[in-house]
């Protein structure tokens, strides 16, 4: 029996070697064919010089794809010169070209590596199919029936059903997650054939087994889940030391029981099915070495092939919501470990040159002057507070039956500026910003000083500077607030009391003064009580929303309702002590589910799109001292503000620092902020979601990026290099 079995796999797997090795040749001949193409979409860059895209005629198969590469030439005389990189075309013409003119070209194709690459693993994978899956599957189908069953239940009453009522997002059903979710699910059946001290209890393969599923649903489509909604991106292990840390910091002492609870339960189920799966292969490896080999290559490249494969990622289109819905969890886990691949890579000093010398060269063209209040006194006491979680509901004023937010606070909010959102770690993103004008990273743990932001320039000008977080320690503030100059840090002041501080202490603090606070109302739990009796005054707005939604929406309303009412107290506190004192409020980040919240509710969808597709929705406000409200003449980015406070601050040796190269500049009508790319408009700024890496726009940004991977990752070849500069 067993050698009519051996007969047959060597039949069939001839044939299939046979047909493989057919395609290829066919597909060889087919490559060479000539064939005709044109370039059109020209884009003039310099000089004789065009941007220009291949287009194909009625071709809709042999042209780039994932099987072939084009190769495009002239097979006549002509003055054209085409240069390819990648998919990009650059031609050099001296004639003059239109946008829509074309012009004919020859091409052939060549195979792609990946062509040949599923090829090899088609015939390598193909044994391990045909001697060990199929068999096993025959043997064990029902019960991976039962098991497909458990787990298609888990995931769509944990994603449709109970996620949802407590506000998180509901993304779309991805057929791949439960597809490779199961996988693994299999998997960890057949290495649980062996349980220590558990055979006389019935059917424990089966019962560990589920467990397993329901840990994989929780990780994958829990966790992952949460971090979408409150983050806006999946998260990996290697996040869990700053984020748990910080999430414990600031829950009530209820949630952190729950928290700290169910983490021992989830960790220590994890060592427990991970000591299994090892003791299993060990056993397998003892009993049947074969076995034990090609499980071991199975595990290693699922896990390659889902998770570690390198991708491409697109700096200014990184949304991690976008793919989760497009094209599911795990395949984003990937790219989320493609994204931190690239921004983990450390730049060398060539690089780190380059960049300083492309950013001087706008520094040294750049007008600063609408940057200066009018009037502004040097080394004025200047006040930074960011708000947690802080939005008015702008967009929404038209629908309230009253408008819960105090009428002072709406007059200066009305005449001042919007500001882009901060996304992802917002809260510590925007200090990281609103400190040393870096786009988002988050910087190695380190003892050094980080010289050359609005701190270390601030403190060379003879400021006190002054750190207040209502919040106990979170993101390593106390690491971070040292390194970049600050020469003191309070933390814990608890919910509202900067104001508070401030009343008591300001008149002991040396002069002139520079605060930046970070304010904890409006972070989840972080709730006052109050008699706003907002939802019974504003009943047809709360009637848009369900359930949950409705709670949380209501929650959110009244922290931001409070923190307005902060706002105003805050800024007369300071005023009299300080009364010329420059003046600043600003958001960190929007309600972690307010868009989730938003897109569920029957709110008319105009105004809906009006929020959900606004890319600044909470304003910066700005008190300049005795002149009262100011509104920005220009879009002031959050890598900005740094800028703005030293310029009226005084500070006038901000030539070669970190926030002067890291300046977010406007180049032809566009600007980036947060690594996204934007084009300004009639006052507004729209997202550009294609970016052309031989543009302005992109260079600069990028210098930037390298820049700050080099000042707070890296080596920080940038002070040995400005020095050099400074001196020759």
């Amino acid at each position: 029996m067993k050698n009519l079995i051996n007969k047959k796999f060597l039949i069939i797997y001839s044939i299939l070697i046979s047909l493989i090795f057919l395609s290829l040749c066919i597909l060889y001949i087919l490559c060479n064919i000539e064939r005709t193409a044109y370039l059109s979409s020209f884009k003039k860059v310099s000089d004789n010089n065009y941007n220009c895209k291949i287009n194909y005629y009625d071709n809709k198969f042999f042209k780039n794809n994932k099987i072939f590469m084009v190769y495009p030439y002239f097979n006549y005389d002509t003055d054209h010169v085409l240069n390819q990189k990648n998919l990009s075309y650059k031609l050099t013409s001296y004639n003059n070209l239109d946008f829509d003119d074309k012009i004919d070209i020859q091409y052939k194709l060549k195979l792609k590596k990946e062509v040949f690459i599923f090829f090899i693993f088609i015939i390598l994978i193909f044994p391990i199919v045909y001697l060990y899956i199929i068999p096993n599957i025959i043997n064990n189908y029902k019960i991976y029936i039962l098991l497909l069953i458990i787990h298609i239940l888990l995931y769509f009453l944990l994603t449709k059903l109970i996620l949802p009522l407590y506000s998180m997002l509901k993304l779309q059903t991805n057929i791949y997650d439960i597809l490779y979710s199961y996988l693994f699910i299999i998997i960890s059946y057949n290495l649980l054939s062996y349980i220590p001290n558990c055979v006389h209890i019935k059917n424990h393969r089966i019962i560990f087994t589920i467990l397993f599923c329901i840990i994989t649903n929780f990780s994958f489509f829990v966790i992952e889940i949460i971090a979408l909604s409150v983050l806006d991106m999946v998260v990996l292990f290697s996040d869990m030391p700053n984020l748990y840390s910080s999430l414990i910091t600031v829950l009530t002492i209820q949630m952190k029981i729950i928290t700290i609870i169910s983490s021992i339960i989830y960790f220590s189920s994890l060592l427990i099915l991970l000591f299994l799966f090892i003791y299993n292969l060990y056993k397998m490896f003892k009993m049947k070495k074969l076995n034990a080999i090609m499980m071991m290559l199975l595990i290693i490249s699922i896990s390659y092939i889902l998770f570690l494969r390198p991708n491409k990622i697109e700096m200014w289109s990184i949304d991690f919501l976008r793919n989760a819905n497009k094209r599911g969890i795990i395949y984003t886990l990937n790219y989320r470990i493609n994204y931190d691949r690239m921004n983990n890579i450390k730049p060398n000093k060539e690089l780190v040159l380059n960049s300083i010398n492309l950013l001087k060269t706008y520094e040294e063209k750049r007008d600063l002057s609408n940057l200066l209040l009018q009037d502004s006194e040097n080394k004025r006491d200047i006040f930074l507070i960011f708000l947690e979680s802080f939005y008015d509901y702008s967009h929404f004023v038209k629908l309230f039956n009253k408008d819960p937010f105090p009428r002072e606070y709406r007059k200066w909010a009305n005449s001042s500026k919007k500001i882009a959102p901060n996304v992802n770690n917002g809260s510590f993103y925007a200090r990281l910003s609103g400190l040393t004008a870096s786009s988002p990273l988050y910087p190695k743990t380190q003892s050094e000083k980080i010289d050359k932001t609005l701190i270390g320039l601030l403190n060379e000008n003879g400021y006190c500077t002054l750190a207040l977080e209502e919040a106990l320690n979170t993101y390593n503030l106390k690491t971070f607030y040292p390194s970049i100059g600050f020469s003191n840090s309070i933390f814990g002041l608890n919910i509202t009391n900067i104001n508070k501080y401030l009343e008591t202490n300001i008149n002991n603090l040396k002069q002139p003064l520079f605060v930046s606070g970070f304010t904890i109302l409006g972070h989840t739990d972080s709730h006052i009580e109050n008699d706003f009796n907002i939802a019974e005054k504003n009943k047809k707005f709360m009637n848009y929303f369900n359930g949950n939604d409705r709670v949380n929406l209501l929650e959110t309303i009244d922290n931001s309702v409070m923190t307005s009412i902060e706002i105003i107290k805050i800024r007369d506190t300071i005023l009299k002590h300080s009364p010329n004192a420059l003046i600043i409020f600003k958001h960190d980040h929007l309600y972690p589910y307010l868009r989730a919240i938003v897109e569920r509710s029957t709110i008319d969808e105009n105004i809906k799109r009006s929020f959900l597709e606004d890319n600044s929705p909470s304003p910066i406000l700005i008190w300049d001292g005795t002149n009262g409200a100011y509104k920005p003449a220009i879009n002031l980015m959050p890598e900005n503000i740094p800028m703005f406070i030293a310029i009226n601050a005084g500070v006038t040796n901000y030539k070669n620092s970190v926030i002067s190269l890291l300046y977010k500049e406007e180049i032809n009508n566009n600007i980036s902020t947060y690594h996204k790319y934007y084009k300004v408009t009639n006052n507004s700024i729209i997202l550009e979601n294609n970016v052309d890496e031989s543009s302005e726009i992109f260079k600069y940004e990028n210098a930037q990026k390298i820049l700050s991977q080099d000042i707070f990752q890296g080596k920080k070849y940038y002070y040995e290099l400005i020095s050099d500069l400074e001196n020759n």
